[in-house]
């Protein structure tokens, strides 16, 4: 074996972070020496490995690992265990103390005074693997017995049993007990050191370690069965505590001499007790006996000690809380079954989602973490990314990011040809979202990217469709699942989130797994989001409920070690079935009962009662500086790392003593070692009785306290830096940095969170007036980006009201784009009442009744043909800013009600062309121009002469024009004129380029994106093409949900999500749909929507076979279709004459004696479409025909009709109208070739999501073909 011997250790061989300051002592291969942590600000006790081989090594890295985990105060602390430049090192908690027995006894009453100083040294015999140890202390002459102090001697053994206890519960044994590695601190603190030989008390998986076989220890500490080198229990560790006091009483050891002798001695004879032993106190005596005792099993325990001298101790001790790790999983086997298909399910190519809710310490937690790590270890290939939301953490789309910081783990295990594999497009826009995604290299290469996209909403639709992209190639690969624990602390932004990843067609197969409080769901923002009725997410709820009397009261006696004082019973009726509560209760009755049970004569001392009392006890019994830790802790309700911690309790150190304490009572646990360490209450319920539990005046101390440490330490939290100094009543240092948190917000396009940081801002508005302004424009500004429509429109108002009268134009320009806002996302209602107020105060008006619209609608367009298009060009300085604005508002008007009252609309379009054409603004006049092209669309085929010379103005005019949202809106007005005049695939195709455009080179660009999707989607729909549209359907959806647009998100709900459900035929669903949709629209008008709602639903009795239905439902209808003059329009008039001849017909056949009337209706709706001139109507008029013939009994004729419309559906697009014709004529034909040909319709159907042939037949081709 190779050893390397290293140098005494100097600071410049160590990172810049410690500062060595005195060598302490050393052994056979580590050094310890007392060094300064920078990074701490405390000194610390820094063991370094001087000798270096595979087996030192191991060893050295074992010891650490061995202790790295367990917290207790009588347990030295560790903390980093580091390799630099060839330097291996860790460091640990710096105790200032003395060994037994010198701190239990003035040291003139022993040897040398000298030896008092000496190290706790050891050696090691390398040719044994056993770690057989040679004890440095010196071996002095039997004499006089120490003068001791019991009282002290019971203090220092009871702690010591304390640690080795706390050792055995975390499943290890010391294997070196010895006086040399205890040290007791001037304040009776002892902490028990040196595990560079502990083990396992149970092998760890995968055999790693065994206590079994060997021999190791220091030979006048070692048990008997030791010395053997048979398997050693938690007995061994007992007996070497016997020496230790074995010698504290009497000054010398029970066996001495050569090790060999001391072996064979400690087989054959007991431990020698001589007759001055009888003199010292009966329960020390007794308790070194029976520790001494030869068969490991009659030696006794940790429990053994406290019943012997703990007694009056064990009334002084905190009590603590704990947590279990196995036992609240007693009886959770159903819901770790649902678990288990739940995972299954998601690896059969969709995403699962699972929320797993309870009560606070139902072991929501814990149940997830069991079954995600027991996934893990059985199936090794498994990807797990956890994350965690904090109630006071105030990062964007919180609920996301500690799974990113994960995800971001699993990848830099990676190598590069495996990221290089999944890296998704649009990656830089992803590191824009969550800038820690650069510390991967393969990422950051892509990051100049992100340039030339202005659009901020576009940057984000990206970014997450790339996070999508990512999950989805690691799914791929490996099964995928994401834990975010404590979801009710989530924001709304995570939900929205959440729901762009998992809803759609090529969603990432993968487990999500959330847990929330049941009682936090409904004050959630996150929560009231995912779990809302109309929420597209799929989610299953699991609730872990308390558990039943049985099961409670099996776990208390388990945790009662088996209830020999009947207390189960009463604790599991306590606790209410609630795990963490027994397991707490528990704990504290056998603390603080053991005193009640010696002493009294009832047979069942009372138990505690109440988990708050606990709590406050235990927060009551720990030191003064400890309490303030907790209490601050509390109040923060979020880790803290050290340096604010000690700054905000003006600490010159965090004491380890202190958080080992803290630990060990469970009332704070730790995230994260060294200088990332982090500290946090244990719970909630711990958190919330603190500070409830503290005063107002002291809330607001610790409030500010942390606020101005944050601020001291340079924190750029600002939002943090807000909410506390706002807690401690702070307003103005509250404001500044409200206003500096959202401004950051808005420009890391955090644009909700923004808004709610301006509105906090605001509302302790401590600012100068010019400011507060200031703040309102932002607001507004920030929730438009947001696409919170009416937010932003509430406060435009509020900022024009602020301005009042100092400033009237101004205040008009916020009302302005308080409609447009109003408008724009479908807030119809609030929207017109306010418009008329805009519309006066610029010299306009709104025509009262649809009849007037309509004659206003008509003279524009005279007045129009009569001017002409030709303009004069002026130079922006030179046009008047109030005629300007006139132009604005007409073009806001104009767009917001284009696809909702478009006879109104087309009005105030022709006005705006004509104001644009008279001010010579060239940008305003394209716009105008470029928008008059679908209005001129909507008189259909009579007017495609005039349509498309306005496109071709409209080409030269973009032309022109350095602006790329007018070459957008170009684009897509030609493709809506093609969308009115029949053309669908062409439509479908320039509304795609126009998509296109306007995402990556526009911005604020949502109602244009609007009514393009709307455009693609219903051309989609028109030539077949479902397949695409429910495709595209739902990433648009959850985009408009996002932004808040409830006219996008109304209109795809009612003419597309519900033909969804049809197509997959679920008409109850996709009525669900549409009343879901009309009930968030407005009632005080019919509008567009209103139309396409009446339309759809129609179609959907259609489909049930329900003819009079539609038949009742259309009629009661038609006097408000006629009175919107929307039947003056070419595609809505076609489309309804096209479903009332549908109706007419189906409802003949439903009703032989109705025939006659009902064909005559459905003929002349068929003349009624033929009157168009439009190839889309013709198609709709023959397939009308060929059902009339078909009721008549005229095969001939119907057949004839049916091939009409098959050849003229192909040829204008009407694919469905052409599939379904063609499979009539198979009926009317039956034979080999017809079934062939049924088949193929029947596929070509299938492949666009529709799943019942004959049912659709009926729909878009009702007759009487069967009977043909």
């Amino acid at each position: 074996m190779i050893t390397s011997t290293q140098d005494e250790l100097s600071s410049d061989r160590l990172p810049d972070r410690y500062e060595i300051v005195k060598r302490l002592g050393g052994g056979g291969f580590g050094v310890v020496y007392e060094a300064f942590d920078r990074e701490r600000e405390t000194a610390v006790a820094l063991k370094y490995l001087n000798s270096i081989n595979p087996d030192t090594l191991f060893r050295f890295k074992r010891e650490f690992r061995s202790l790295a985990g367990i917290s207790h105060p009588n347990l030295v602390g560790l903390y980093d265990l580091a390799e630099h430049e060839g330097i291996w090192f860790f460091t640990m908690e710096l105790i200032d103390g003395s060994t037994l027995p010198y701190a239990l006894t003035p040291e003139t009453d022993y040897w040398d005074s000298a030896a008092i100083s000496s190290p706790a040294a050891t050696a090691t015999r390398d040719r044994s693997n056993s770690g057989l140890r040679k004890s440095h202390e010196p071996a002095a002459p039997r004499r006089v017995r120490p003068a001791i102090d019991p009282d002290r001697v019971r203090r220092v053994f009871f702690q010591l049993a304390e640690g080795v206890s706390a050792l055995h519960e975390a499943g290890r044994l010391h294997r070196d007990l010895k006086c040399s590695n205890l040290m007791v601190t001037p304040t009776g603190r002892v902490v028990l050191l040196d595990f560079g030989l502990v083990g396992d008390i149970a092998p760890r998986p995968g055999g790693l370690e065994t206590v079994a076989g060997g021999i190791a220890g220091t030979p006048r500490y070692m048990a008997p069965e030791q010395c053997a080198g048979a398997t050693v229990t938690q007995a061994a560790d007992w007996y070497a505590m016997g020496v230790m006091l074995y010698r504290s009483l009497t000054g010398d050891f029970p066996f001495d001499g050569p090790t060999l002798g001391i072996f064979h001695a400690k087989q054959a004879e007991e431990a020698p007790f001589d007759e001055g032993f009888d003199d010292l106190p009966n329960d020390l005596a007794t308790l070194c006996r029976q520790l001494l005792s030869r068969p490991p099993a009659d030696r006794g325990d940790g429990d053994l000690v406290r019943d012997l001298i703990g007694t009056d101790l064990d009334r002084n001790a905190a009590p603590t809380l704990g947590v279990l790790t196995e036992a609240p999983l007693l009886g959770r086997e159903d819901e770790l079954e649902e678990l288990s298909a739940a995972f299954e399910e998601s690896r059969a190519g969709h995403p699962v989602t699972v929320l797993v809710h309870g009560k606070p310490g139902i072991g929501k937690s814990a149940l997830v973490r069991h079954f995600v790590h027991g996934v893990a270890g059985r199936r090794r290939t498994t990807v797990v990314l956890e994350g965690r939301c904090y109630a006071q953490e105030t990062l964007p789309y919180k609920a996301l990011d500690g799974v990113i910081d994960s995800l971001v783990a699993y990848l830099l295990r990676l190598s590069d040809e495996e990221i290089s594999r999944i890296k998704p497009h649009h990656v830089a826009d992803l590191m824009q979202l969550f800038p820690v995604l650069r510390r991967v290299r393969r990422f950051e290469a892509a990051s100049t990217a992100v340039r030339g996209i202005p659009d901020v909403q576009e940057r984000q639709r990206r970014g997450f469709h790339a996070l999508r992209e990512l999950l989805g190639s690691i799914a791929d690969r490996r099964p995928l699942v994401i834990f975010i624990d404590d979801l009710q602390w989530g924001d709304a932004t995570s939900a929205a989130v959440l729901r762009r990843l998992l809803v759609g067609v090529d969603a990432p197969s993968l487990l999500l797994l959330g847990t929330y409080r049941s009682e936090d769901a409904a004050r959630s923002a996150f929560l009231a989001e995912v779990l809302a009725a109309d929420s597209e997410l799929p989610v299953t709820n699991l609730e872990v409920l308390e558990l039943d009397e049985e099961r409670s009261r099996m776990l208390a006696t388990r945790l009662l070690d088996g209830d020999p004082h009947g207390w189960a019973g009463e604790l599991a009726h306590e606790s209410g079935g609630n795990p963490l509560f027994i397991d707490v209760l528990t704990r504290h009755a056998k603390v603080v009962s053991r005193e009640e049970l010696l002493q009294s004569d009832q047979p069942l001392p009372p138990a505690p009662a109440r988990l708050a009392d606990v709590i406050r006890a235990t927060v009551a019994a720990v030191p003064g500086e400890s309490r303030r830790l907790v209490e601050l802790l509390s109040i923060c309700g979020r880790p803290l790392g050290p340096d604010v911690i000690r700054r905000a309790l003006d600490l010159e150190s965090l004491s380890p003593a202190v958080v080992g304490g803290l630990r060990a009572a469970r009332l704070l646990k730790s995230r994260g070692t060294g200088a990332s360490e982090e500290l946090e209450c244990y719970h909630d319920r711990i958190r919330e009785t603190v500070v409830a539990s503290l005063s107002p005046e002291s809330q607001r101390t610790y409030h500010y306290s942390f606020a101005r440490a944050l601020e001291d330490l340079g924190s750029e939290d600002y939002e943090t830096l807000a909410l506390h100094y706002q807690s401690a009543r702070e307003p103005e240092r509250a404001f500044t940095f409200s206003v500096r948190a959202a401004d950051r917000a808005q420009s890391s396009l955090s644009f909700a969170r923004a808004a709610r940081l301006y509105r906090v801002a605001l509302d302790l508005g401590t600012g100068e007036t010019q400011v507060l302004n200031r703040l309102r424009i932002a607001l507004a500004d920030a929730y438009r980006h947001a696409g919170l429509g009416a937010d932003a429109a509430h406060a435009y108002l509020d900022a024009a009201e602020a301005v009042g009268q100092s400033a009237p134009r101004n205040a008009l320009l916020m009302r302005h784009q308080a409609v447009e806002q109003l408008l724009f996302s479908g807030h119809l209602d609030e929207g017109m009442a306010l418009l008329g107020v805009v519309l006066a105060a610029v010299g306009l008006r709104m025509p009262n009744h649809p009849a007037m619209a309509l004659a206003a609608f008509a003279g524009r367009r005279a007045q129009l043909r009569v001017r002409g298009l030709d303009f004069t060009p002026r130079h922006p300085e030179a046009q008047d800013p109030d005629e300007l604005l006139k132009i604005d508002v007409a073009w806001s008007v104009a767009i917001g009600l284009s696809m909702i009252d478009p006879i109104r609309a087309g009005g105030f379009q022709t006005h705006h062309l004509l104001l644009s054409l008279d001010a010579g603004d060239e940008v305003r006049i394209a716009k105008a121009v470029a928008v008059e092209i679908p209005f001129s669309a909507t008189a259909g085929t009579k007017a495609q002469v005039r349509t498309r010379e306005l496109e071709r103005l409209s080409r030269r005019l973009t032309g022109g024009v350095d602006d790329p949202f007018v070459k957008a809106l170009t684009d897509s007005c030609v493709g809506g004129a093609a969308w009115l005049e029949g053309r669908w695939k062409v439509a479908a195709e320039l509304q795609l380029a126009a998509v296109t455009r306007l995402r990556r080179e526009c911005t604020g660009v949502a109602w244009q994106l609007a009514t393009t999707y709307i455009v693609r989607f219903d051309s989609l729909y028109r030539c077949g093409e479902w397949a695409t549209l429910f495709a595209e359907l739902e990433d648009v959806l959850d985009d408009a949900e996002a932004r808040g647009d409830l006219f996008l998100v109304v209109y795809l709900r009612i003419k597309f999500r519900a033909m969804s459900h049809l197509a997959a035929g679920n008409p109850r669903a996709a009525e669900r749909e549409l009343d879901a949709a009309i009930g968030r629209w407005s009632k005080d008008r019919f509008t567009l929507l209103s139309f396409w709602h009446l339309t759809v639903s129609c179609e959907v009795d259609l489909y049930r076979g329900n003819a009079d239905r539609a038949r009742a439902r259309l009629d009661a209808a038609w006097g408000m279709v006629k009175k919107s003059m929307l039947l003056t329009l070419q595609l809505y008039r076609v489309s309804i004459w096209d479903l009332r001849g549908r109706i007419e017909l189906m409802s003949a056949r439903q009703n032989e004696a109705a025939v006659p009337k009902r064909v005559k209706a459905a003929r002349a709706a068929a003349k009624t479409l033929r009157k168009e001139k439009a190839g889309w109507a013709d198609v709709a008029a023959a397939a009308i025909e060929a059902g009339a013939h078909s009721l008549l009994g005229d095969r001939g004729r119907a057949y004839s009709l049916l091939t009409e419309t098959m050849k003229r559906g192909h040829a204008t697009d009407m694919n469905l109208h052409a599939w379904f014709a063609n499979h009539r004529r198979a009926q009317l034909s039956p034979g080999t070739g017809a079934r062939e040909e049924m088949a193929r319709t029947q596929k070509a159907l299938a492949d666009e999501g529709l799943t019942d042939l004959d049912r659709w037949a009926d729909v878009f081709l009702p007759g009487a073909y069967e009977r043909l």
